[in-house]
């Protein structure tokens, strides 16, 4: 199968639609992933598999703990929690320590779908490493690192710094010294 380039791909600032492409790797993983599951007998979305599996190994987690642990905000985790009851995958109950408190907590149809996750993930996990081999870099480790990256300094910060840069090599080509 070849892969599909857009014009983008080929434009003399194709480095500034670093996102566009990001978005469309991010599009066709969360795609085949989603047939994995499908192909396995998995009856949840892709997108909530993260969820399903953090409850698997949080026992009694509210949905802040999930939230917070999943790096996203509150309402995307209401709306898979949501989604995931309608499934009878979790329920909700109060927390025995806190009443004000609900935790989430997986029910047997749930638990069996965890098992098919975690069979999935881990074929997932080893076919990936397999295309890392192949790509010759990690691109899960790359992924932190560019997220790290632009929390360190944002892209507006870095045309700013490569601008000064570029004005001071200027300068000290002329002579001026900057002043």
């Amino acid at each position: 199968m070849s892969c599909p380039t857009s014009f983008v791909d080929q434009h003399e600032f194709r480095h500034a639609f670093l996102g566009n492409r990001l978005e469309r790797a991010v599009n066709l993983i969360a795609a085949q992933g989603e047939a994995l599951l499908v192909e396995r007998g998995c009856t949840f979305a892709s997108y909530a598999a993260s969820t399903l599996l953090f409850i698997s190994h949080t026992p009694d987690c509210a949905m802040a703990d999930i939230a917070a642990a999943l790096n996203m905000p509150h309402q995307v985790i209401a709306q898979r929690l949501e989604a995931l009851e309608k499934q009878d995958l979790v329920y909700r109950k109060p927390d025995a320590k806190d009443g004000r408190r609900k935790v989430v907590v997986l029910t047997d149809r749930g638990m069996n779908e965890v098992e098919r996750l975690r069979g999935v993930l881990r074929d997932a996990d080893m076919a990936l490493r397999a295309l890392n081999a192949e790509l010759g870099f990690d691109a899960s480790d790359g992924a932190m690192k560019l997220i790290a990256a632009l929390h360190r300094m944002s892209l507006s910060d870095r045309i700013a710094h490569h601008r000064a840069g570029a004005e001071a090599d200027v300068d000290k080509k002329q002579g001026t010294g900057g002043e």
